[in-house]
């Protein structure tokens, strides 16, 4: 069946069930008397553990240490997802006329491999793979997993993976070395799958502003780094030359004259000045080459769109196409949905979509 997400005639329904932590597959029942209102989902693109949440349970319903899975359906529609399955981390609970009521602070199986510290260094031995380390740190703290396709890494030398760092810290330097995305499904499955840049991904849906059936309330706003790009970057290292006085090098790359952030076009200057704690080589040449990859990725604009609607079938890291009618920004832009917030019980969502022209990160470069 063909669902038509801009149809609003419909009626979902939200339902949480208590799973076995050793079995995700199983189910030790549903767990009912939930105030809905007081509870909530997110989700995001460039959070370690993806996605969190609360459940207000009323009453003495909730199986402790049971894990928790939200799934959301539109029976009319045979719609069906699993929204999350999460371990309950909280379990704080107050009483009020003669009754319970429990918060779960809910987070993603990600999340329990924060908590695993390891006893011991992990030593990865010349002609190791990445991906071997990464599936028996899965197995060893139980977790289940899907790998996609992922991409491999052998190990030219031998490698020491300190202890005290958690299993979550250790998958995802293992992820970087291999170029491997780590997310986590639903039913709670870890997947593993190679990297590919949100620019690089097919739109998955279409967000259309100037629509009138209601999908999209009104109020949607944009932010934009455009008047903070820098005009120049300077960067600066000080060379200490044994029994030779300090000497600093000091480099400036400047934009193009006439480029918007040009003092002689915005009106003013802004420089952002690098001290750096080690180059190589320790040269002028070095240091300006450094000044310029700095400042060719600060001028790259940051934008990002907020916005309310009713229920898609939207997730962090989902691409789609947003339709803007007018403004200085209209057209047709690519965005990743960088976080998604539900509110309760009717899964309107608060969406927050960054277009994939903008660095793939959440921080200044």
């Amino acid at each position: 069946m063909t669902i038509d997400w801009l149809d609003l005639k419909r009626t979902g329904e939200l339902r949480a069930y208590m799973i076995p932590p050793t079995n995700l597959d199983d189910s030790f029942g549903e767990l009912t008397s939930i105030d809905w209102s007081a509870s909530s989902i997110t989700a995001g693109y460039y959070t370690d553990t993806r996605t969190s949440g609360q459940l207000v349970v009323v009453g003495d319903g909730y199986k402790r240490d049971s894990f928790i899975r939200i799934v959301y359906t539109i029976p009319e529609w045979n719609y069906r997802t699993e929204v999350g399955t999460y371990a309950v981390i909280k379990d704080d609970a107050t009483r009020q006329n003669g009754q319970w009521r429990t918060t779960l602070q809910l987070h993603s199986m990600l999340y329990t491999l924060s908590t695993d510290k390891a006893n011991r260094s992990l030593v990865l031995s010349r002609g190791a793979t990445a991906l071997t380390a990464i599936k028996k740190q899965l197995e060893d703290a139980g977790r289940k997993y899907t790998i996609n396709d992922a991409n491999n890494y052998r190990f030219s030398q031998a490698t020491v993976m300190e202890l005290g760092k958690s299993r979550l810290s250790r998958i995802y330097e293992l992820c970087g070395l291999s170029g491997n995305r780590l997310d986590v499904d639903g039913h709670g499955n870890v997947i593993v799958s190679p990297y590919v840049a949100p620019a690089s991904r097919a739109s998955q849906y279409e967000i259309n502003l100037a629509s009138e059936n209601g999908i999209i309330r009104p109020g949607i706003s944009r932010s934009s780094n455009h008047m903070e790009t820098p005009s120049s970057v300077v960067v600066a290292y000080k060379l200490n030359e044994s029994g030779k006085n300090t000497k600093t090098i000091i480099a400036t790359a400047k934009v193009a004259a006439g480029d918007h952030a040009d003092a002689g076009v915005r009106g003013y200057n802004v420089v952002e000045f690098y001290e750096l704690s080690d180059m190589s080589p320790k040269t002028g040449t070095r240091a300006l080459q450094i000044a310029k990859d700095k400042l060719k990725a600060k001028s790259i604009e940051r934008i990002s769109w907020s916005m309310e609607c009713k229920y898609l079938p939207l997730w962090e890291g989902d691409i789609v196409d947003l339709i803007v009618p007018d403004g200085v920004y209209s057209g047709r832009r690519k965005c990743v949905v960088k976080s998604v917030d539900f509110k309760l019980p009717y899964m309107d969502m608060s969406l927050v979509l960054k277009e994939t022209a903008s660095p793939d990160n959440d921080e200044e470069d």
